[in-house]
């Protein structure tokens, strides 16, 4: 194996963190967009291309019988009227769970966005409790806002600040950072499912 240099661990770290940062950032973006493809409806054209196959399989997989026809037929209508209020419905239901799975996505990136680079900071970096701290305060400006109040992070936020800043330019111990790796994984959880 070959061994780096401090600084050049340095920059690949950074250039890690960077990386990873944008990845988390471009999968933002990623869904933002299926959300807004997922709005577009599909043209008559694609729908009957998709589908053809399935619509000429149907027709073929019943026998015609001359005698049962006219009376099927009959019952079929108030059926078939039926079939276009509860086909209506459930697209109206599938579209609107759609668009809570978006929102959730979206919700879930923008805070992995947020929490993970702190997260990583936090595990593989001897980053000065201070630095860390500055790290914590702009989540939370980002995260808790008066739209999307979280008393319970924003008080346990407040906690973690607390340390951070009393330890001031010193490291966090391995015990400490175990803390507040469960206790962002615990943000992380709790502003997702708000």
């Amino acid at each position: 194996m070959f061994s780096l240099s401090d600084e050049t661990r340095k920059k690949v770290n950074r250039l890690i963190d960077a990386m990873q940062s944008n990845l988390v950032e471009l999968y933002d973006i990623m869904n933002e967009l299926r959300s807004h493809l997922g709005g577009i409806p599909l043209s008559d054209e694609e729908n009957s291309a998709i589908f053809s196959e399935v619509k000429a399989k149907k027709g073929t997989a019943q026998p015609y019988d001359p005698v049962t026809k006219p009376a099927a037929s009959e019952s079929k209508q108030p059926s078939s009227d039926h079939a276009k209020t509860e086909s209506s419905f459930s697209e109206s239901v599938e579209s609107e769970s759609e668009k809570a799975v978006g929102e959730t996505n979206l919700n879930e990136a923008r805070v992995s966005r947020v929490l993970d680079p702190i997260a990583f900071e936090v595990e593989n970096a001897n980053s000065p409790a201070e630095v860390v701290a500055e790290y914590v305060q702009s989540a939370k400006d980002e995260l808790i806002t008066p739209q999307k109040p979280n008393n319970k992070v924003s008080q346990d936020m407040d906690i973690v600040l607390k340390f951070l800043r009393a330890r001031g330019t010193k490291p966090i111990n391995p015990d400490e950072r175990e803390n507040i790796l469960r206790r962002i994984k615990r943000w992380h959880a709790y502003l997702v499912s708000s």
